[in-house]
């Protein structure tokens, strides 16, 4: 396990120095000295509580997804676990820090790790649907050249098709969940990795969920606007839009290098070329847009950390 654990953060840091290289250059540090001087701090302010809002959305869904609860405001332990998971993914190289939602859920509330990895697996799978809706609209909206038949107008129905696509799905999941247990061998793990599946077994409860992903990943558009609006009047609001919908895709994939520093950057700044927005405010934004997520994530994320390993050990019987 030491041996994984060194090797991944010696592979992370490699990545992170690779990308910073090819993104770091006199001129992108002169644009950056220049943007941190003439900021709008109001602006910035209100992406942080943006970024934190996410996290109260986040979980909303996870009481939704495991519980069949509805509610605004979420329970304070799922708000604890959400800020912690979110700090953990930036803290941990590779998405190693989703490892943490299903032990705090067992810790938390007992649910079977098995489940709670099933829940997790659920709303990451609902969160690339959403950003890939999203990704197709700000590509639709920059006049992007289309990969699909009918151009703009295929983007636009591409992405509706994946923001209503989880309705189906989900309702399609809800019927197969009731068989897995059938499967030779593995029918009751599958059964189990389906649990969030089977809590979304109404209509209302599917579609809390959807909404609920919509807001998290319309609150990041937003955030993402806010910020490069703050530091850059060259990044119109739909090519923050696009780049704000790659950072994301690249940023669940578990490539990611120190600090979430690599190919979400990466993907942000290749975005907003193809937008036609110029090397430097490019670089500007998406290290800009990164500085915000993580200090909101170490903001909040690190206290409730510290204040649930706090409870754990207060609450540990003495020898």
């Amino acid at each position: 396990m030491k041996r994984r654990i060194l090797i991944s953060t010696i592979v992370a840091v490699a990545l992170t120095v690779v990308v910073l290289k090819a993104l770091i250059s006199p001129e992108t540090l002169s644009a950056l000295e220049a943007a941190a001087k003439t900021a709008n701090r109001p602006l910035l302010l209100l992406a942080l509580a943006l970024s934190f809002g996410m996290q109260l959305l986040r979980a909303a869904r996870f009481r939704i997804t495991a519980f069949d609860e509805f509610g605004i405001i979420p329970e304070r332990r799922l708000i604890g676990i959400a800020l912690q998971i979110n700090a953990f993914n930036f803290i941990f190289p590779f998405r190693l820090g989703e490892l943490g939602f299903p032990v705090l859920m067992r810790q938390a509330y007992g649910l079977d790790m098995v489940k709670a990895t099933g829940i997790l697996v659920l709303v990451r799978v609902l969160d690339l649907l959403m950003v890939a809706a999203l990704l197709c609209l700000g590509a639709a909206l920059c006049g992007i050249a289309s990969p699909v038949p009918f151009g703009t107008g295929g983007l636009l129905v591409l992405a509706a098709l994946f923001f209503l696509s989880p309705l189906p799905l989900l309702a399609l999941g809800g019927l197969m969940a009731g068989h897995l247990y059938r499967v030779p061998y593995i029918g009751r793990f599958l059964e189990k990795m389906a649990y969030g599946v089977t809590v979304l077994g109404s209509a209302k409860a599917r579609l809390a969920t959807l909404l609920s992903t919509f807001a998290i990943w319309g609150g990041f558009s937003l955030l993402a606007i806010c910020v490069t609006s703050a530091v850059s009047t060259a990044v119109p609001p739909a090519a923050a839009l696009m780049a704000g919908a790659a950072n994301n895709v690249a940023f669940a994939l578990p490539v990611n290098g120190v600090a979430g520093l690599g190919a979400a950057q990466a993907a942000w700044v290749q975005a907003l070329r193809l937008a036609g927005i110029d090397f430097e405010p490019a670089v500007v934004t998406a290290l800009a847009v990164h500085a915000v997520v993580l200090g909101s994530a170490l903001l909040f994320g690190l206290p409730a950390a510290l204040r649930y390993w706090l409870k754990r050990n207060t609450a540990a019987p003495s020898p």
